[in-house]
């Protein structure tokens, strides 16, 4: 299914687009030019004509071929100085954008064609895509400031390889656009800002002249471009079902700290009037069969869904003959995996993370992605458990971030996941629907960490041992489990490590007399956390009787529980005492548990609002945004102008009239504190603005 859509790409940013070359001393330098050549761009701190331009660049991928068009805000303020009487100067600013091959395709910010500046050029005022401001105007009077300051807004169009509202001139101060003629090519752009001034004499008179930008923001950049938008559905690797989907959803849900990592399920409806799609006619419809949903934008390729089918159902109606079809993602196969692990020690979290999900069967690098931990735990196992509950667990931890994205690929995020302030996207009161919901639900002013964590003893210790005495036919074998036990305190279910030493003892008489037979007899085991299934066989052609059985290893001991607690007196006054108790055993050191208290109650003192958007048919955004993005929202009702991660999304795409798609987030707040951080400029200093992590 293929159609032609125009994209539009909100590549607004503020951090990244606003453009400051400060306030300080204007450019102090003789400037004799008898010829009245223009001397380049001069800013503040520069000493030659032509240095100390201020620029940004950022990329996208656009086909040139097809139209496009490119619009943007920008304000500036140019300050202009002059101890020569009356001169003229100029500021200019613009953006630029370049071709893969680093040659300029347009620019704005340009002058008329002149390119000499012995005269005042007279300014296309009714063109403000020059935007190029005339700073004195013969007006200057010795040792004085003019300040112009103005806001604008531009449109760049192409139309069938047409570039309209443009003329190739002399960017002053930049690099020159090039030849007259362009050729539209497909390719990656750069969108370039680049600001400063120019300043001249008419006389050879010497003295001091400047003109620079002080300050300049571009904000509300758009690109709109005509794109191809392809969509399939593949079933089995092989079958392409995209031409009978009449519309799909496909949900998927992140999982915060403690929170269960929830299954990602997709739903489609098919065309199935002429009964073709019907299981019992096509050997492809049935359950456990690979489907992968997938939207390729011009050169793009946008995986949204990949998992197996569950469920199908078919309504025969003759209004409504239709098929859909259940599939869910990687977590529906973990759903029935018990995890019988041994016990590890001092092992790394993210190490830990790994080792559940090599053990519940996603064993590859490839379908899984473990951030970087730098936490340890003493000592963890997990007996009967399920894998969601696992990670659970561990995320208890560390406050982490478990999701699966559109690949299928498990992703595991330490607790800094939301610290990164890079965004995938810009929203910018542009929404189909936009919910905000504060209450005091999720305040927190009391925290609680507490827990009883283990340590490994040192020693080796009998762990295990039989109770009663076993009967053994000749030449047969038995098998039977033994829980653990605490050789001190001998508390049942205690988790223990290297086991891997037997002693037994067999005999013909079931009281420990007669022939010992421990010598025809042979043991093994299967040691687990908490217990080790054992084999014996019997060699010989006596009916014998196992009479002392016990196994040997390093006991994981309960150690003085822990308990940590930090209170807000300022929040609980305010919204009343809000209490929240992590209780985890695989925390063993307490300096740590009250840093992870005193996080939750600074970070939850205030209410935090929930906010849900919905976006529709903006693209790439509604294909390439995923789980546990940043993107920023701002809506100037509701007062809202922050960074989101986005914690549950849902795509759904209608093709019965047209193609629609709609894609519905629910967001948590990036965090905002002013952390420490370590030999930064700014940040390196711990006082009452930065703070401590954790």
């Amino acid at each position: 299914m293929t159609i032609f859509i125009s994209t539009v790409q909100n590549l607004d940013s503020t951090s990244k687009w606003n453009l400051n070359v400060g306030v300080g001393t204007i450019v102090s330098t003789a400037l004799v030019n008898s010829a009245g050549a223009p001397l380049g761009w001069l800013v503040t701190g520069a000493t030659s004509a032509g240095a100390g331009n201020a620029r940004h660049d950022s990329t996208v991928t656009i086909d040139l071929t097809k139209d496009f068009k490119l619009s943007y805000d920008l304000t500036y303020t140019f300050e202009g100085r002059s101890t020569l009487g009356d001169q003229t100067g100029y500021g200019i600013i613009g953006m630029t954008v370049l071709n893969n091959g680093g040659g300029t395709i347009f620019a704005d910010g340009k002058i008329s064609d002149a390119v000499s500046f012995d005269t005042a050029v007279a300014l296309n005022t009714s063109n403000p895509k020059e935007a190029l401001v005339n700073l004195a105007n013969g007006s200057f009077a010795p040792s004085a400031t003019n300040v112009v300051s103005a806001s604008v807004s531009y449109t760049f169009e192409k139309h069938n390889t047409t570039l309209y509202t443009f003329r190739n001139t002399t960017f002053v101060g930049c690099s020159a656009i090039g030849s007259a003629g362009w050729t539209p090519s497909p390719g990656l752009i750069a969108l370039r800002a680049g600001m400063g001034g120019a300043g001249w004499t008419n006389t050879s008179t010497t003295g001091i002249f400047g003109a620079h930008v002080v300050k300049a923001q571009i904000t509300n950049i758009t690109l709109t471009t005509t794109q191809e938008l392809t969509s399939q559905i593949l079933i089995a690797s092989a079958t392409n079902i995209s031409g009978d989907v009449l519309r799909y959803t496909i949900r998927r849900d992140a999982a915060l700290g403690d929170e269960s990592l929830s299954i990602g399920r997709a739903t489609i409806v098919l065309d199935n009037f002429g009964g073709s799609l019907s299981p019992a006619s096509n050997t492809a419809f049935t359950i456990n069969k690979s489907i992968q949903i997938t939207a390729t934008l011009g050169s793009s390729l946008y995986t949204l869904f990949n998992g197996k089918t569950e469920k199908f159902t078919i309504n025969p109606a003759l209004d409504d003959r239709t098929i859909i079809i259940e599939a869910s993602d990687r977590m529906q196969t973990l759903k029935d995996v018990k995890l019988d692990m041994p016990v590890f020690t001092d092992i790394n979290v993210g190490s830990a993370y790994i080792n559940v999900l090599s053990a519940s069967g996603v064993g590859s690098s490839n379908l899984y992605s473990v951030d970087a931990m730098s936490d340890t735990i003493s000592g963890i196992w997990f007996s009967d458990t399920n894998p969601d509950k696992a990670l659970a667990e561990l995320g208890k931890t560390g406050r982490t971030l478990a999701l699966v994205k559109g690949d299928n690929k498990i992703y595991i995020k330490n607790r800094y996941f939301d610290f990164n302030q890079t965004v995938a996207g810009s929203y910018i009161n542009n929404f189909l629907s936009l919910d905000y919901t504060l209450d005091g639900d999720e305040v927190i002013n009391y925290a609680k960490v507490s827990g009883v964590p283990r340590k490994v003893t040192t020693d080796i210790r009998t762990v295990a041992w039989i109770t009663e005495g076993y009967t053994i036919q000749a030449s047969s074998a038995i098998s039977f489990t033994l829980n653990y036990v605490d050789p001190d305190t001998q508390e049942s279910d205690t988790p223990a490590t290297n086991v891997n030493c037997i002693a037994y003892t067999s005999n013909t008489n079931s009281n420990g007399t007669g022939t010992n037979r421990t010598a025809q007899t042979s043991a093994q085991i299967t040691a687990y956390a908490l217990t080790a299934v054992a084999s014996v066989f019997n060699g010989s052609s006596d009916v014998i009787y196992l009479t002392d059985f016990r196994l040997h290893g390093k006991s994981l001991q309960k150690q003085p529980e822990i308990s940590a607690i930090s209170e807000n007196a300022s929040s609980q006054n305010t919204w009343g005492k809000r209490e929240e108790t992590i209780e985890t055993d695989f925390i063993s050191n307490p300096l740590y548990a009250q840093d992870y208290a005193g996080y939750m109650t600074l970070v939850y003192k205030d209410p935090q609002a929930d906010i849900n958007i919905e976006i529709k048919n903006q693209y790439p955004d509604v294909l390439s945004i995923d789980l546990g993005d940043n993107i920023r929202v701002q809506e100037d009702n509701a007062k809202i102008n922050d960074i989101y991660v986005v914690k549950s999304w849902e795509h759904t795409a209608n093709f019965e009239n047209g193609e629609e798609r709609t894609l519905s987030l629910e967001l948590i707040r990036s965090s905002k504190q002013n952390w420490l951080i370590l030999d930064h400029a700014t940040k390196g200093k711990l006082d009452d603005v930065n703070v401590l992590g954790w």
